[in-house]
């Protein structure tokens, strides 16, 4: 399924395995898994901190993730890039309008 597709919380999913997927380890996390940073850079970051925004119902403002960053194993994959860049795109224009539930008869 397309990122555009997803529901918001599939979204948020979707952004999270992709940073735990894609995302280089710190060394220095490698060696100690208390050290405080897991990722080698920003980018990772911005993804998961979209993913918290839309698990919160709040659409991102801005995702400052770039593919070609270095943040990311396989920069030079088109493939992943495009994923990469489709959920940064959808998570830019989630829609929080989708109703899981059947709305209740109107009254007349």
């Amino acid at each position: 399924m397309k990122p555009q597709d997803l529901k918001p919380l599939e979204l948020a999913k979707a952004l999270r395995d992709f940073v735990e997927r894609h995302a280089k380890i710190s060394p220095r996390y490698e060696d100690d898994p208390e050290y405080e940073d897991k990722y080698t850079g920003p980018d990772p970051y911005q993804l998961l901190g979209a993913a918290e925004s839309i698990e919160n119902g709040i659409r991102p403002d801005r995702v400052w993730s770039d593919w070609g960053s270095g943040c990311y194993r396989n920069w030079g994959d088109k493939a992943l890039r495009d994923e990469h860049d489709a959920l940064v795109k959808a998570a830019l224009s989630v829609s929080f309008d989708v109703v899981d539930e059947p709305s209740a008869p109107s009254a007349r």
